[in-house]
């Protein structure tokens, strides 16, 4: 199974107040369509599909203990909106 469908499937099975059915899938959608950074996003989902899930304290699913893999992809996202495209 898909990292990204594994992810949201966790996600979705906790029922988080604030969380919309669907906006997950179209997030997995939107991110595998980005022509950079696919080796960070694809650490990031692969950490967050396999971390621990917990409803936050603003009533959304989140992941814990992928911040480095986080940190990873919004640096090379960054990077790449700042003129220096990386993959």
């Amino acid at each position: 199974m898909n990292d990204c469908i594994r992810l949201c499937e966790g996600k979705q099975a906790l029922h988080c107040p604030n969380d919309t059915t669907g906006d997950c899938s179209q997030a997995c959608q939107l991110q595998s369509s980005v022509p950079f950074c696919k080796m960070e996003l694809d650490a990031l989902i692969s950490c967050s599909a396999n971390a621990p899930m917990a409803c936050s304290s603003d009533g959304k699913a989140t992941t814990q203990g992928c911040s480095s893999e986080g940190s990873a992809y919004f640096r090379c996202l960054l990077g790449a909106f700042d003129g220096g495209l990386t993959d």
